[in-house]
């Protein structure tokens, strides 16, 4: 295990997501963005980035979108709200609740370039993101 850049991000190298991984995501302070995450990929360098996550209540993830990837989420616990703007800004959203204890949905696949944000419905929401890497910073555009 190793951590990156700042606290809310630890790498780890395992094949297996178990119990103690979502207690150690659970040890680490929110970031600014108010998400921790454990990675399951070696570094940001890596060709696929498998992160666990989990995000504050108290915030909403901000209106995003990737350029550079799809991206898949499956709730590992809890529920999290998906609000998906497939058309632009301007489009009426789409509402999206993952999560077993919340809708029969799991799992979504939000397209490369589509606007989006996250809430988790309880501060027990842990779920799985998948994207392509390398890490780029500057492929998160904020709306």
């Amino acid at each position: 295990m190793k951590k990156l850049i700042q606290d809310s991000t630890v790498f780890v190298n395992q094949q297996s997501i178990s119990k103690d991984h979502i207690s150690l995501l659970a040890s680490l302070p929110y970031s600014h963005t108010g998400t921790r995450r454990l990675c399951f990929h070696d570094s940001d360098e890596s060709p696929l980035h498998i992160m666990l996550v989990q995000a504050s209540t108290q915030k909403t993830f901000p209106r995003h979108c990737h350029t550079d990837s799809d991206e898949f989420t499956t709730v590992v616990n809890g529920g999290l709200e998906l609000t998906i703007w497939n058309e632009g800004l301007q489009s009426p959203p789409s509402v999206l609740v993952l999560g077993s204890n919340f809708s029969e949905e799991r799992a979504a696949v939000i397209r490369k370039g589509v606007l989006h944000t996250t809430r988790p419905l309880t501060e027990e929401t842990v779920y799985l993101e998948v994207k392509l890497g390398p890490f780029n910073r500057n492929a998160l555009q904020i709306f």
